[in-house]
């Protein structure tokens, strides 16, 4: 969850953290999406939450951040262009 938070610019997870708890109360939107895990090493007053793929993008869609609208431009791409030719190459990368 850190990292995703870190992708879409937030400073902490906890932040992220509170959108997604927030949006699945009234929407009930990530259930399914995300969930909660302890592991060995956590404290039993920090347990993991753990996104899935759809979770992820779903949460990106959700944030305001500058990052999340960047992601959400290139997915925008992206899915049209595997839409109307059928694949998607990224034209930073060399063939």
């Amino acid at each position: 969850m850190s990292a995703l938070a870190r992708a879409l610019g937030y400073s902490d997870q906890r932040q992220l953290i509170r959108l997604i708890n927030r949006r699945n109360k009234k929407a009930k939107e990530f259930e399914g999406k995300t969930f909660v895990v302890k592991f060995a090493t956590n404290s039993p007053e920090a347990p993991e939450m753990v996104i899935t793929r759809p979770g992820i993008i779903r949460a990106s869609y959700l944030s305001d951040t500058a990052r999340a609208v960047e992601f959400r431009d290139w997915a925008d791409d992206v899915l049209f262009k595997v839409m109307t030719t059928g694949n998607y190459k990224d034209p930073k990368l060399p063939l």
